[in-house]
C-alpha cells in the first residue's frame, strides 16, 4: 500500500508524496499561504495517511485553522508530525533572539515571521483540542549534529546529560510531537 503523505512548508525537504509551501522551490510543490488566504488546504477530506509540518507552525497566523485543516484532510487514524521551536529554550528568552523581535529579514528573498512559540504543554493541549491524540513528544536540536567535530561532541554530551532530566526543556531548541487523528465519537482517556 502506498501511503499519501503531505509535507507542509516542505522547502527543500523531499519526504512525502505531496508538497505545499508559501515559497515553492521545486515544480512539484504547490503554492499555498494560510496566512494570506486563510483558505482551506487544496485537498479532499480524508485524503492523506500522514501530514508532516516541520518548522511551519510558528509562522502561522491561524494555528487553529491549520490544525483543523490537517484534521480534515487526514484519513481516519492518520498521523500528524509537527516540529516547531521550543518556547522554553533559553536562547529564545535572550535579547538577541529572532523570536523576541518576531521577524528575521533576509534581504532580497523573504521575511521570516515567527508569530508564535509553543511549549510542550501548548502542543499537547492544541493537539487534544483539535481532536488528535498526542502519541509522542520529544525535545531536539535543529540540525542536531552539524558543525565541527568538537561542536558535535559537545552537543552529543549535552544530549546525553540532559535528555532524561527536567532541564531538557531549556536546552533543546526544537520540539517534535506526533498525533493520531481521532474521530468525533472517540473519547479522550486523559
Amino acid at each position: 500500500m502506498n501511503k499519501k503523505i503531505l509535507n507542509i512548508a516542505s522547502w527543500d525537504d523531499t519526504r512525502g508524496t505531496h508538497f505545499i509551501d508559501v515559497y515553492p522551490t521545486r515544480p512539484e510543490v504547490k503554492k499555498w499561504d494560510i496566512n494570506k488566504h486563510n483558505s482551506k488546504l487544496p485537498y479532499e477530506d480524508n485524503f492523506f495517511d500522514e501530514v508532516l509540518c516541520f518548522g511551519f507552525l510558528e509562522h502561522s497566523s491561524n494555528v487553529g485553522m491549520l490544525l483543523q485543516e490537517i484534521h480534515r484532510i487526514l484519513k481516519k487514524r492518520g498521523k500528524v508530525r509537527i516540529t516547531t521551536d521550543n518556547a522554553n529554550y533559553w536562547v529564545f528568552a535572550n535579547w538577541n533572539s529572532v523570536h523576541r523581535w518576531g521577524t528575521l529579514r533576509n534581504p532580497g528573498f523573504y521575511e521570516d515571521n515567527h508569530l508564535s512559540l509553543f511549549t510542550d504543554r501548548h502542543l499537547f493541549n492544541l493537539l487534544r483540542y483539535y481532536n488528535f491524540k498526542p502519541i509522542n513528544l520529544e525535545y531536539k536540536y535543529i540540525k542536531e549534529f552539524s558543525g565541527s567535530i568538537v561542536r558535535q561532541t559537545i552537543k552529543r554530551v549535552i544530549n546525553t546529560i540532559f535528555k532524561h532530566t527536567f532541564l531538557n526543556k531549556f536546552v533543546y531548541r526544537g520540539l517534535n510531537i506526533d498525533g493520531i487523528k481521532k474521530e468525533e465519537d472517540e473519547r479522550d482517556e486523559n
